[in-house]
C-alpha cells in the first residue's frame, strides 16, 4: 500500500437528516460528509482531543505520519454538494443531481467505442507507463545535483549543454538522468520544447553507448513511441531536431 484515500473530512452538518432509527426512535445523523460547509477545515468531531484547533493538529499530524511512511494521502474534497442555503434552509447542491448512477443518458453512458477509436492515445500511454516501470531511475523520490562522488545524477539543460534557459520568456528545457541504480547504468534524456517553432538541442555525450530514441510526439503514430528493444539509435549523437510543442524521450544503451 502506498496511498490512503480520506473521504471527506471538512466541518459539515452532521444532523442534517430527519430519520429516525425504527427500532429505537433516534435521530439518525448523517456522518457521510458529502456536503461540507468549509472546505479544508477538519471536522472537529472526527478528533479524539478537544478544544480550538485540536482537530486541526490532529489532521496534521496524521498526514505526517503516513508520508514518514512514504504513504502518499489523497484528499476527496466535495465541491457539487455545499452548504448554501437561505431563510428556508440549507442547499446542499447547487449543481443538481448529476450523479451517475441516476442517470439514464449520454451524462453517464459507456461507449465502448473510445478504445478503439483511440487506439492510438491508448498505446501511448501504455508503453509510457511500461517504460517507467523498466527504469527505476524515474522512480527515485530524489536526486544529486552534483555529480562528483554520486552515483545518481541530475542535469538541466536548453538547446545547448550547460545552458539551462530559466527565464519566464523560456519555451523549453532538457533534463538528463544518468547513474548506477540496481547495478545497472542508466542514462535518461528529456527534451520538453513548447515553443511554436522547431529547435535543435545538444546532446550530452555518452561514453560506451549511444543515444536511442523513445518517444517524439511530433512523430506519426507509431513512430511516436517505440515498443521495448525497437528503439531507434540516432544517426547524429551530437544534436537533436525537436519539433514545435512536442517532448522528446532519449536511452542511452
Amino acid at each position: 500500500m502506498n496511498t490512503v484515500e480520506v473521504m471527506p473530512v471538512w466541518e459539515f452538518e452532521e444532523a442534517d437528516s430527519d430519520r429516525i432509527d425504527p427500532f429505537t426512535g433516534d435521530r439518525l445523523l448523517n456522518y457521510w460528509g458529502y456536503h461540507p460547509i468549509a472546505f479544508f477545515s477538519p471536522n472537529a468531531s472526527y478528533a479524539s482531543r478537544k478544544g480550538n484547533g485540536a482537530q486541526v493538529r490532529e489532521f496534521k499530524e496524521m498526514v505526517k505520519s503516513l508520508h514518514a511512511a512514504s504513504i502518499g494521502v489523497v484528499l476527496d474534497t466535495v465541491f457539487n454538494h455545499t452548504a448554501e442555503g437561505n431563510e428556508r434552509g440549507p442547499t446542499y447542491s447547487f449543481r443538481g443531481n448529476n450523479n451517475a448512477y441516476c442517470q439514464d443518458n449520454k451524462r453517464s453512458w459507456v461507449d465502448w467505442h473510445l478504445l478503439e477509436a483511440n487506439a492510438d492515445l491508448f498505446r501511448f500511454f501504455r508503453l509510457l507507463i511500461q517504460f517507467r516501470r523498466a527504469h527505476p531511475l524515474l522512480r527515485r523520490e530524489d536526486y544529486d545535483l552534483n555529480e562528483e562522488g554520486r552515483s545518481l545524477h541530475i542535469a538541466w539543460y536548453g538547446t545547448e549543454l550547460g545552458k539551462p534557459d530559466w527565464s519566464r520568456e523560456s519555451r523549453s528545457l532538457a533534463m538528463h538522468l544518468h547513474g548506477v541504480d540496481g547495478g545497472e547504468m542508466y542514462d535518461i534524456y528529456f527534451i520538453a520544447n513548447a515553443h511554436w517553432a522547431g529547435h535543435t538541442f545538444e546532446l550530452p555525450h555518452l561514453s560506451g553507448h549511444r543515444w536511442w530514441r523513445v518517444v517524439d510526439t511530433m512523430q506519426t503514430p507509431p513512430q511516436d513511441i517505440a515498443e521495448p528493444g525497437a528503439e531507434d539509435v540516432l544517426v547524429d549523437q551530437r544534436r537533436y531536431g525537436v519539433g514545435p510543442r512536442s517532448v522528446v524521450v532519449l536511452t542511452g544503451k
